[in-house]
């Protein structure tokens, strides 16, 4: 079943819940891990994108274990609002323990709020967020467009939608690099963390995360899908030598 790109088979959904539940206790050490710590630092390159103000309401979508979501808190203040959104209640079992080891260190509840919930229909009023954000998420949905439509749809009026993911290098030497480090080595990592084991019949979750980047849209192509979302001044930033890129789209 193939009608956009980005649907590759009916039960998609199921099957990334199945690979989410999986890899949620090892979910952060291993991204760590895999990006070489380079991921602070892209995290740190979205939220700049983001122009987040103290007191601003912000949605991330695919929030997982929340890292993203507490970093967009330190930007936001405790006067304004966080929320994350994620299919997986494993991984959103995760994030909510960090909330309450943050409250228990502070003694303040954190303005930070986690739920379950579809990127594909996001349950929020038109116009909630002053900025939305995603990260490694679009790869694991089975409509892009309608994805990133309704995060379009959630952000006001001036507000922006800000996405990470993984991409592939332009510079040939660069891409040969990535893909033999991307298709053999990670499947190999995930399997020495003990996350080797199938998921519904279909590939293991770190063999996923290397077949998920098949016929992803990337650059000029992901930002005109921006476009075709309702966004305007679409654009995309490559970093690392374009192993990952930031989207990002402005809600007129």
């Amino acid at each position: 079943m193939v009608s956009k790109k980005g649907v590759q088979f009916a039960e998609k959904e199921q099957y990334v819940k199945g690979v989410f539940a999986a890899i949620a206790p090892v979910y952060d050490r291993m991204n760590v891990i895999m990006t070489f710590g380079l991921i602070k630092g892209w995290r740190r390159f979205v939220l700049d994108m983001c122009r987040l103000k103290p007191g601003g309401v912000v949605l991330d979508v695919g929030t997982g274990t929340g890292e993203m979501a507490f970093q967009v808190l330190q930007k936001v203040g405790p006067a304004g609002k966080v929320i994350g959104v994620d299919i997986s209640e494993e991984m959103l079992s995760i994030a909510r323990k960090k909330l309450r080891a943050l409250y228990s260190r502070n003694g303040v509840s954190p303005p930070v709020f986690f739920k379950a919930g579809d990127a594909l229909a996001l349950p929020f009023p038109d116009g909630m967020f002053d900025c939305v954000v995603t990260a490694f998420t679009l790869r694991n949905v089975s409509s892009i467009l309608l994805a990133v439509g309704e995060m379009a749809r959630v952000c006001q009026k001036g507000g922006r939608v800000v996405c990470l993911e993984i991409s592939e290098p332009v510079n040939p030497l660069l891409r040969t690099g990535f893909r033999l480090y991307f298709n053999r080595f990670i499947p190999l990592l995930g399997r020495l963390a003990g996350r080797g084991q199938r998921i519904l019949g279909k590939s293991p979750a770190y063999t996923w995360l290397s077949q998920s980047l098949r016929d992803f849209p990337q650059g000029e192509e992901m930002a005109g899908i921006f476009s075709d979302a309702g966004l305007s001044n679409s654009r995309f930033h490559p970093l690392s030598g374009g192993m990952v890129t930031v989207y990002v789209g402005e809600k007129a």
